[in-house]
């Protein structure tokens, strides 16, 4: 695992109400959603920069194409 190091960022208030949700629902700290999130967008970009695209099924069977701009 690499060095951890302490950090801190500025939010909007309605923002660090939503992190602090997501993490409380996901029984997990604000730093390990932080770290989904990075991992998450890490993957998007990397699959569209090879040309790939993200679809999102829905519950009728049909796809949805995520656009990324």
């Amino acid at each position: 695992m690499s060095t951890i190091v302490k950090t801190s960022m500025n939010l909007p208030k309605n923002e660090l109400d939503e992190l602090r949700a997501m993490a409380a629902a996901e029984n997990i700290s604000m730093a390990d959603m932080v770290r989904r999130a990075l991992s998450t967008e890490k993957f998007v970009r990397e699959t569209v920069k090879r040309g790939g695209k993200l679809l999102i099924e829905e519950k009728d069977k049909t796809y949805k194409q995520v656009i990324f701009r």
